[in-house]
């Protein structure tokens, strides 16, 4: 990829680091089987530490440290809960002497425990984080910095673009470490297009020219508008793929060697990726989307995607900064002032005038 252009993922990204990851998928069920349990936890590092971190298999019983438990929490439906077990227990089977305190919880009520665990210094090991929350945790200094494991080799980045690493960093702090991408994308009718004049072809036309059509289209007919979701606070002039989640490692964590190798095998090692098989959004390492794709397991539809993510990696701007603290409620209020527009309860610019005010006190109250 050319290091002239800044990009960044945008299809359903993964981040793994010192927070916990994405925020939620319509998809996800409610299924909230977490546990508190504090299992004693070991300071001595295996002594495979750095074969774990590659990726390297260990057969049963070879190079085994003194036993550890990583606490892990993540957020899904029943079916990530199911097949990321799998993937923890082929863990353990390649390295005996780590076990797992396995958390999984629906998205509802996930940040709301976590924010309980942050304040008690009880933290996982390892989180799944959002993007919507990661600059919260990375500035109360919930997470560790995982800038020192990838300069030591223990994760290794080396597949992933820099553009779509850096959407990780706060401030001076790797908080996280992307572990999927998922890209913005616009439907359109060919027909309909037609109408306000010739269809441009080609992904850097049709990127480019989006806002020039909608505006002809709107201006002729109002049917022939091209709409981004009614009540989406995101920036929809900008293309990008974005981070789905991260995996990051706790600050109160005794074991972060042991958390930091396991996130890099499972991002990188072909074991655990031919067991998520891209459930939680486009791979971030090139290295797991090239096995994905050779291994006979993907349809041409999975496949497009993936060559659709590349695509939009050379047309990609930078990523947005993370969201700043109380976006969550800045959001919430951008869904009710528009809701009361729609339904005539208020007008337009009554509507975008209570948004600004709220927003500006949501904002100045968080940061």
């Amino acid at each position: 990829m050319r290091r002239n252009r800044k990009r960044a993922l945008g299809l359903a990204g993964i981040l793994i680091g010192s927070l916990a990851a994405c925020g939620g998928s319509s998809g996800d069920n409610q299924v909230d089987t977490g546990s508190d349990s504090k299992a004693e936890q070991t300071t001595a590092a295996p002594a495979d530490t750095a074969a774990a971190g590659k990726g390297e298999e260990t057969t049963a019983g070879e190079g085994a440290g003194e036993p550890v438990t990583l606490k892990f929490s993540w957020w899904g439906n029943q079916n990530r809960h199911d097949y990321t077990q799998k993937i923890l227990d082929k863990y353990t089977e390649l390295h005996p002497n780590v076990t797992f305190e396995a958390m999984p919880s629906g998205w509802d009520g996930y940040f709301d425990k976590l924010s309980t665990q942050a304040a008690s210094g009880s933290m996982p090991d390892i989180v799944q984080m959002d993007y919507l929350y990661i600059t919260t945790y990375a500035k109360n200094n919930s997470l560790a910095d995982m800038q020192p494991y990838i300069d030591n080799g223990t994760i290794d980045v080396s597949g992933m673009s820099e553009a779509v690493l850096n959407t990780g960093r706060i401030d001076d702090k790797l908080a996280g470490i992307v572990g999927s991408t998922g890209t913005l994308a616009v439907g359109y009718n060919p027909a309909v297009f037609e109408e306000a004049g010739p269809v441009v072809t080609g992904d850097a036309g049709m990127i480019n020219e989006n806002n020039n059509y909608a505006s002809k289209m709107s201006s002729r007919n109002s049917e022939l508008m091209i709409t981004t979701p009614p009540v989406n606070p995101a920036n929809t002039k900008a293309m990008w793929n974005k981070p789905g989640f991260f995996l990051c490692i706790s600050e109160t964590s005794k074991v972060k060697d042991e958390a930091a190798a396991f996130i890099n095998w499972f991002l990188n090692s072909e074991e655990s990726n031919d067991i998520m098989m891209a459930e939680r959004g486009v791979p971030s390492m090139a290295n797991a989307r090239d096995f994905l794709v050779n291994s006979g397991k993907m349809d041409e539809k999975q496949k497009e995607m993936f060559a659709y993510a590349d695509t939009v990696l050379e047309f990609s701007g930078e990523a947005p900064a993370p969201d700043p603290i109380g976006i969550a409620e800045v959001g919430e209020s951008f869904k009710n002032c528009a809701y009361k527009a729609f339904y005539g309860q208020i007008s337009t610019e009554e509507a975008a005038a209570d948004f600004r005010k709220e927003a500006d006190e949501i904002l100045a109250r968080n940061n």
